[in-house]
């Protein structure tokens, strides 16, 4: 996936390349325009702050699901309608930042609505999915607030334009193909 910033001014023009593999953690890079050029973001610098925000570059990534084990631990109440709660390990081939994370899927049209992510027992990040819209027959949320617990703090992050199923070939997810774009 392509993760293109737009605003604010800080963070505009920045692009992030992320490859999910099946059998691993994903790899990622990042394209600074305002630098020209990009670098690669190293495993261990998953768990830095995007930006200064409150999310994480492991936070931006896409959870494959494949690399993680679930565990169903109830139905609970969130926002409304009766959801899911899901607990979710990493296996062994993730690196990860976070021992768990609790997932809420509503019942009704399958939509992640929370996660809390956890380092041994202290709640870490929890992000709250909002403005959720059907987009090309997906249940999209369009807003995303992470909230670091540990420093109180909260990022909002607003999709603008979204769009799935789009004509691309492999050629479009690489590096060239970012520094193109920009």
């Amino acid at each position: 996936s392509i993760l293109r910033f737009t605003a604010p001014a800080e963070v505009k023009g920045v692009e992030v390349l992320i490859v999910n593999h099946p059998e691993r953690s994903s790899d990622q890079w990042m394209w600074t325009p305002a630098l020209a050029r990009d670098r690669r973001i190293a495993l261990q610098d998953r768990s830095t702050r995007f930006f200064g925000t409150d999310f994480s570059f492991e936070d931006l990534e896409g959870r494959d699901t494949n690399q993680y084990e679930y565990r169903l631990l109830g139905v609970e109440q969130y926002a409304g309608p009766a959801c899911w709660k899901i607990e979710a390990r990493p296996r062994q081939t993730k690196v990860s930042q976070y021992t768990d994370s609790y997932l809420w899927v509503t019942q009704d049209n399958y939509v992640l609505v929370q996660i809390e992510n956890y380092k041994q027992a202290d709640l870490v990040r929890r992000a709250k999915y909002r403005d959720v819209r059907n987009v090309q027959g997906f249940w999209t949320a369009h807003t995303i607030e992470m909230a670091d617990v540990k420093r109180q703090s909260r990022t909002i992050l607003k999709l603008e334009k979204l769009q799935y199923n789009l004509p691309m070939k492999d050629a479009d997810f690489t590096l060239q193909a970012l520094r193109r774009e920009s």
